[in-house]
């Protein structure tokens, strides 16, 4: 976990590449990894993607392309969706540097 969490914001994060660190199949690392957390891997990737986002949120003033760029995603419109349907807020209408309450 350890790893993830200080590995998992950068773009070039690739599960395959977190496999072979550990000397294991991707299937094999996917399925110990829900066994031990209940979640994918990459449900746990996206999850600590979106939250270190909406911290960039609260406490920059970074625009949301430079925010997405920091947390490893290229995508935009795509990051907006996912970060949508997991906070139910539109990350494009947060204004930047808020102190806001959920």
């Amino acid at each position: 976990m350890q790893f993830i969490n200080e590995n998992g914001l950068k773009h070039e994060f690739q599960i395959g590449l977190l496999a072979d660190q550990f000397s294991m199949s991707v299937q094999y690392l996917r399925s110990i990894f829900k066994t031990h957390t209940g979640q994918t891997l990459s449900e746990y990737v996206n999850n600590l993607k979106i939250e270190k986002a909406k911290e960039l949120l609260i406490t920059t003033n970074d625009s949301l392309a430079v925010i997405v760029q920091k947390i490893g995603k290229v995508d935009v419109t795509n990051f907006t969706r996912a970060f949508k349907k997991r906070n139910r807020l539109d990350a494009r209408r947060l204004p930047p540097g808020s102190s806001r309450n959920e």
